[in-house]
């Protein structure tokens, strides 16, 4: 794809706190660099590069061995604004425009099976 480049990379990391929960945390990068006109593949780029990262925890509680039940925390980052707030700036066209470099979540989620 010409000049343009791309990496990425992740680390992960486990443990069991008992015999039924475990804990988990993970961290990713992503980086994007594309020269003076060329179209960006995968994100907004100021500037002609740009990054964008992720953390999470998780804890995974197992009250039966058919049942997994998750609580995650989310931190989301970029260079550039690539988010949104609760208030939103709209373009000419009223297409909403991304005004934040972070975003948190918090994921409740209980899966079962057999």
């Amino acid at each position: 794809l010409g000049t343009s480049a791309w990496g990425a990379g992740a680390a992960y990391v486990r443990a069991r706190a008992s015999s039924w929960l475990s804990l988990s945390a993970r961290q990713d990068v992503f980086y994007e660099a594309a020269p003076t006109g060329a179209a960006p593949l995968f994100w907004l780029l100021a500037d002609g590069h740009g990054w964008v990262s992720s953390s999470t925890l998780t804890a995974d509680a197992r009250p039966h061995e058919n049942v997994s039940m998750r609580l995650e925390l989310r931190v989301d980052r970029a260079e550039n604004p690539m988010f949104f707030t609760r208030t939103q700036s709209l373009d000419a066209a009223g297409a909403a425009v991304p005004t934040a470099r972070t975003q948190r979540t918090i994921t409740l989620g209980m899966t079962t099976w057999f």
